[in-house]
């Protein structure tokens, strides 16, 4: 499918992403990537962070924050990028902590649209 190429180009044009994915709010991964060398528990985590992601979205509606669009983690390990993609799925990247997100964020803004019309 269309979203699986969309994926696959930021993956590509993003040096050592460990993991990428869309999915839903339930976690349920339509296409992801994984680089080989990556423990299985990265996406593990992410799929968790999907339905944290839900309850996100409710809490920036519910105290008229605006319609949320991405949130950033660090932890010692990772670095976790989440975007909204639409009311129904969102993208999701594990990066090297030495990575720059910002990379991946304008690629995001500039791939959603045709994020959207793949979905």
């Amino acid at each position: 499918m269309n979203f699986e190429r969309e994926l696959l180009k930021i993956v590509e044009k993003t040096p050592g992403i460990y993991t990428a994915a869309i999915m839903g709010y339930d976690g349920i991964p339509i296409s992801e990537y994984k680089d080989k060398g990556v423990d299985a528990s990265v996406l593990e985590g992410m799929i968790e962070y999907a339905r944290v992601m839900k309850e996100c979205l409710r809490v920036a509606d519910a105290n008229r924050f605006g319609a949320l669009q991405d949130v950033a983690m660090k932890t010692s390990k990772y670095q976790l990028i989440f975007r909204v993609l639409n009311e129904d799925y969102l993208f999701c990247a594990a990066l090297p902590l030495e990575t720059m997100s910002g990379k991946v964020k304008f690629l995001l803004n500039t791939k959603v649209p045709e994020l959207l019309k793949a979905l």
